[in-house]
């Protein structure tokens, strides 16, 4: 079968693959060629299809246990995602007290506000991992606690990996079985996307200690940025983030150098910005530029921090790195 002609699936719902190659599940979600054939499409290309299933999710099948998904925040699963992102930092502040006490021998129980979970002794995963985790956990929170419905204030989504696809736009994967997630912003205006709060599930390493698929902050970064690029803002020139110093070496090695910037307010930076909480100047900027140093976007510090008050505190924030990546570089990561 030739499989050039596949094109995004455009419907609300899809049904189970009947490819015998590959196991039935009500998220297999496949490129447009498996609903209109049994036959099996061959080409890995074909399998990593972005699939538009409504203006609010998107979803690419990697493989048989990974899928990565990405949904709009919405005033009706806000609250769901508040509460994953509550149940996870409960789960990895238990995961501290037992490393912390030492309680390694056989499965550790722990019942707290109503969340069950036994941690197996093959998880292996250290204080200086837990507290990490903690930080990236706060700021996935403090995106969600910043959530406004207006088109005003531009995109809000999130992009996560799963072992099964969601099926629409109010349905949300199993927490268990989400991998890892990260915020993805996009102010009104502005040509940039801003990934924030990366963040593996302390809830799904439990369950799974052994099994992380490699390279998926990679995976889910460039994800993120290919279904902003092709389908909801395509004006988008960066990919802006202020991560932790392990991420920042991760994209660093990852992305070309003629692509991606560490740091800001010096010839030829994508970004220039100015904080009079941090420079004690009376007022602040925000600055987008291109290669050529036009300013494409510029709001003051009153705007940033009225839209976006989450991003302004990570901005000042002594152990990460504000770095800024073109779009199309970071759409290539796979």
């Amino acid at each position: 079968m030739d499989c050039s002609s596949c094109q995004p699936v455009q419907q609300q719902t899809l049904k189970p693959t009947s490819c015998k190659n590959h196991r039935a599940t009500p998220y297999n979600l496949r490129s447009a060629c498996h609903f209109r054939s049994k036959k099996v499409c061959q080409l890995d290309s074909c399998e990593k299809e972005v699939l538009k299933i409504s203006q609010d999710l998107f979803v690419s099948r990697e493989s048989d246990n990974l899928h990565l998904v990405m949904q709009r925040v919405t005033t009706q699963n806000i609250e769901q995602w508040k509460n994953i992102a509550k149940k996870q930092e409960l789960i990895r502040k238990n995961l501290y007290y037992m490393r912390k006490h030492k309680r390694r021998k056989g499965s550790y129980y722990f019942q707290d506000e109503g969340v069950k979970l036994v941690i197996p002794p093959s998880f292996h995963y250290g204080i200086d991992f837990l507290i990490e985790l903690k930080d990236s956990i706060t700021v996935f929170e403090n995106t969600l606690s910043s959530f406004k419905e207006s088109s005003e204030l531009g995109e809000h989504w999130i992009a996560y990996a799963c072992k099964t696809g969601a099926i629409n736009s109010d349905h949300l994967s199993r927490s268990k079985d989400i991998e890892m997630l990260v915020s993805v912003r996009s102010p009104a205006q502005a040509p940039l996307q801003i990934n924030a709060g990366i963040s593996r599930l302390p809830e799904y390493l439990c369950k799974h200690p052994t099994h992380r698929h490699p390279h998926l902050s990679l995976k889910l970064h460039g994800f993120s940025a290919r279904v902003m690029q092709k389908y909801i803002k395509p004006e988008n020139k960066y990919l802006v983030s202020v991560p932790l110093p392990k991420m920042f070496e991760i994209m660093k090695r990852s992305l070309p150098s003629s692509a991606f910037q560490k740091g800001h307010n010096f010839p030829g930076s994508f970004i220039d910005l100015e904080s009079p909480r941090s420079s004690g100047n009376p007022k602040g900027y925000f600055k987008v530029k291109d290669h050529e140093g036009k300013t494409l976007f510029e709001c003051d510090e009153q705007e940033m921090i009225k839209t976006h008050d989450w991003w302004c505190e990570l901005l000042i924030d002594q152990k990460r790195y504000l770095v800024a990546a073109k779009i199309d570089a970071v759409s290539a990561l796979s």
